[in-house]
């Protein structure tokens, strides 16, 4: 397998094609075009409209702009920034170009227009003086009509970035920003959570008189990495970019006052959430599948920028690892930030680097170890996981963390695994043979001692944890059940048992809305072990079953973010063709166009439950809060995953990963 199959692909098309999808009572299709609208008077050169649609669906009539907001047009003169409006000396919009010349001793002349598919800006100095030091351009995004955000070559803190850079429109498409001529132009992203708001500011040197230096947005499409066919891939790379939405430079991207500003470019949940290290292992597999994002732009560079901030900046002299906010007991984020820093070197071979940051890497993995209370070589949670010891502001043990999971903690210990075995790797490559033997022996341990522990006699199925009072807490957990089988801890027998238990079971609820991804429980999570103290809408039930709350939000809602565990543990037994139909159906719905209060995975940065399309109930309501959430595009992995070289890709460092034949 590899690329989909010819039946799947002639599938999915054939849900595209049945259309028309009509917006507004008619039908717009256009393929690589930027829509600009602008306006010169007194006041400046003004954006009021922009738009972009790489995939041929029908999303250059929305303006991605903020509503009753314009570009701002600044100019730098003695250091520092001004309103641009003063320095026009005229201009026109005749034929879609804009025309200006700066008054005073530098006369620029600045041209605004779309260029056949992309758009250019251009500025050239015809004067004599240097007044003007520059001009910047501030594009002022709405997040609730996509999560925008840029992909840049290098990232300067606090809030800077250089070009060459991808700036990036979930479900618009992509716009190669590339400089010509003049001194290296730089940006700003910027933004506030609570304001919504997203601003990418670009900021151009005036050239030398006579000289003239250009930005140009041209469409841009991710190439199909090696061995996956254009079909295959046309279908999967409109939302390959979601997963890729650093934050912006801005306040109230916390939901703790007292944590600490990020700076931008931070991977987080969308451009104006929280940062959260408790998923960067997976995130970190997207860079891994395919690095290369345009030229002169890795993956890589963002991931290692943000690793880094956790690292130096949300590391705990103990080894603690802060998942989001102030939060340090979530033994997922630790885990996580050791198999992203094994990424970066692993994509870019910078031993130097590795070096440089193994120290720290240690500390956290020695304290992950310590961990292991008991010294069987399972890794212990601090959170007890005992019934009702979970209640609201507390959070949970993992990015779960409205589930009161503890103790022996099947998915922490299934990350803390690959961990080890990432550090093992990293050693070994640093030439530390020492260490390298004790992470391996580590991953070792647990490896021996992971199934002898987790699994349930009584139900089959693998303990989502075992609470510090010796109590089993078992969940029909898709994505849950599924981590430790891709990554090998589960004997062959078993896991086969156990992915058909599953399969069953989903039979057995009726639920059939394979387009939205498998449930994320298919049974209710009892109120003693859901976090008590949030509203049903968060799927905190009243009553003891959790029926009341069932389907909903993490208490069995359609979560997205967890399905790629479940198809990579398909893809690990080679039972490929069992979950093509649901893999078909969720890419089905990807490749749909996307209009407002709409969406595949996401409807625009919404920030108020339920109405956020990272969650769904079982009849396709949303029951999310964010609308944008990165993880919920990790099911796109699956177009690669699904041939065993590229599961191998991120799985390689473990003991028996698959072959590349």
């Amino acid at each position: 397998m590899g690329t989909l199959s010819r039946r799947v692909i002639e599938t999915i098309m054939a849900g595209l094609l049945a259309g028309p999808f009509v917006f507004g009572g008619d039908v717009s299709v256009s393929t690589g075009k930027v829509v600009m609208k602008t306006t010169v008077d007194g006041k400046g050169v003004r954006i009021d409209f922009l738009s972009w649609d790489t995939e041929g669906s029908s999303q250059t009539r929305l303006n991605l702009l903020r509503e009753g907001a314009v570009s701002a047009f600044q100019v730098k003169t003695g250091g520092k920034w001004r309103d641009g409006g003063p320095f026009v000396a005229d201009g026109s919009t005749a034929d879609g170009v804009v025309s200006l010349r700066a008054a005073g001793k530098t006369e620029l002349l600045w041209t605004s227009r779309t260029n056949g598919a992309g758009m250019t800006w251009t500025l050239k100095n015809v004067g004599k003086g240097g007044v003007i030091e520059a001009v910047r351009v501030t594009l002022p995004f709405n997040p609730c009509m996509a999560a925008t955000t840029i992909l840049p070559a290098r990232w300067t803190p606090p809030d800077g970035f250089a070009l060459p850079a991808v700036l990036s429109a979930a479900d618009f498409g992509q716009l190669l920003v590339r400089q010509s001529g003049g001194s290296a132009a730089t940006g700003r992203f910027t933004g506030s959570r609570p304001k919504r708001l997203i601003d990418v500011s670009f900021e151009i040197p005036t050239p030398a008189v006579g000289e003239t230096v250009s930005l140009d947005f041209s469409p841009w499409h991710l190439p199909a990495p090696r061995g996956i066919d254009d079909a295959t891939w046309q279908i999967a790379r409109r939302g390959w970019w979601n997963l890729y939405e650093p934050c912006v430079f801005g306040e109230g991207l916390a939901c703790f006052p007292t944590a600490e500003k990020a700076p931008a470019g931070i991977l987080s949940n969308n451009p104006i959430s929280d940062p959260v290290s408790c998923l960067y292992a997976f995130i970190a597999d997207h860079a891994l599948l395919a690095p290369e994002l345009a030229p002169g732009i890795s993956a890589e560079t963002t991931l290692r920028h943000s690793v880094e901030w956790w690292l130096d900046r949300r590391t705990d002299p103990s080894g603690a690892v802060v998942g989001y906010a102030e939060i340090k007991d979530m033994l997922d984020a630790p885990c996580s930030i050791i198999v992203a820093a094994w990424a970066c070197v692993e994509i870019s071979g910078n031993l130097d680097w590795a070096g440089s940051r193994v120290p720290l890497l240690e500390k956290i993995a020695d304290y992950l170890a310590a961990r292991d209370v008991d010294g069987d070589g399972i890794v212990e949670s601090p959170k007890s996981g005992n019934a009702n010891a979970l209640r609201n502001p507390l959070r949970g043990a993992t990015a779960w963390d409205t589930v009161n999971s503890g103790h022996k903690e099947l998915y922490i210990n299934a990350l803390c695994y690959r961990a080890f075995c990432c550090l093992a790797d990293l050693e070994k490559r640093l030439d530390r043979k020492e260490k390298a033997k004790r992470y391996g022996d580590l991953a070792d341990r647990l490896r021996k001692a992971f199934f002898l522990t987790f699994h349930s006699p009584a139900t089959g199925l693998l303990s989502w944890w075992i609470s510090a009072d010796g109590q089993r807490h078992d969940y029909w957990a898709p994505g849950i059940l599924g981590l430790p089988v891709a990554y090998g801890l589960v004997p062959r027998k078993e896991a086969e048992k156990l992915l058909t238990l599953v399969h069953d079971k989903v039979k057995a609820t009726g639920f059939v809305r394979l387009e939205l991804g498998l449930p994320c429980v298919l049974e209710p999570i009892r109120r003693a072990d859901y976090l008590i103290g949030l509203g049903p809408e968060f799927g905190c039930p009243k009553r003891d079953d959790g029926s009341d709350a069932f389907r909903h939000y993490l208490n069995g809602g359609c979560l997205v973010s967890d399905q790629i565990h479940w198809l990579n543990a398909h893809y690990r037994l080679e039972r490929t063709e069992e979950v093509a139909p649901q893999l078909a159906a969720m890419l089905r719905r990807q490749a749909k166009p996307v209009f407002p209060n709409g969406g595949s995975f996401q409807n625009g940065i919404v920030n108020q439950q339920p109405k956020g399309a990272e969650f769904f109930d079982w009849d396709g309501n949303t029951c999310g809060y964010e609308g944008h959430l990165v993880y919920s595009f990790f099911f796109l992995q699956a177009v690669l995953t699904q041939r065993p070289e590229y599961l191998r890709r991120i799985l390689h460092p473990l003991p028996d990963a698959p072959s590349q034949d």
